[in-house]
């Protein structure tokens, strides 16, 4: 595995992601579905106007049809590479260092249908021997902001562009003590804006 930060590491610890029972993913699907769905509607809808052809109910009905087999068939191939392939989880390694925030990201060993239906990260046994991984390293220099949800132990951690790394958590012992490291090590980042969860 990859080695990144400097100095001591602070924190270390796995955990199993679920995918398709994740509400976070989930969201971002949704969008990513609503953004495909009104892109496909826009493409008919200009190449109609493009041809000189006149807009009217028959030219929607398509556009709404190409609109439902794009979703669908994203949200198929969705579902087939989660929940069979990957068993609705893959596997995350953090490493907490003073400089930075490390994750690497990996499938799991084999298909368990006890891990299969949960619906936040769960503890796992370390991987030794990780098969293909992706991984990040995020400086705490670059951390504005986070937001911490107690209810799916998740922290958020944001920068200037956005979302720069979601830290899953498998327990609640293991969130209060990333909680408390990321309060540590970003004095000055903005808690999450008002109406959203912060403790």
């Amino acid at each position: 595995m990859e080695e990144s930060g400097e100095g001591a590491e602070q924190l270390r610890w796995f955990c199993g992601v679920p995918i398709a029972t994740n509400a976070l993913i989930l969201k971002d699907l949704a969008w990513t579905l609503a953004i495909l769905a009104g892109g496909a509607v826009a493409f008919v809808l200009l190449v109609q106007l493009l041809v000189g052809r006149a807009v009217g109910g028959a030219q929607f009905r398509v556009a709404a049809t190409l609109a439902c087999y794009v979703v669908g068939f994203i949200a198929a191939a969705f579902a087939i590479t989660a929940i069979p392939l990957f068993g609705n989880h893959y596997v995350v390694l953090y490493r907490f260092f003073p400089d930075s925030v490390y994750c690497e990201s990996m499938r799991g060993r084999f298909f368990s249908f006890r891990n299969a239906f949960h619906m936040r990260a769960f503890p796992v046994e370390p991987m030794t021997r990780p098969g293909r991984s992706t991984t990040k390293a995020v400086p705490w220099e670059r951390v504005f902001r986070f937001e911490a949800d107690a209810r799916r132990r998740v922290i958020v951690l944001g920068g200037a562009k956005g979302t720069l790394m979601r830290v899953y958590c498998p327990d609640g012992e293991t969130y209060e003590r990333a909680l408390g490291c990321v309060r540590e090590r970003t004095t000055g980042a903005r808690p999450a804006a008002a109406g959203r969860r912060t403790t």
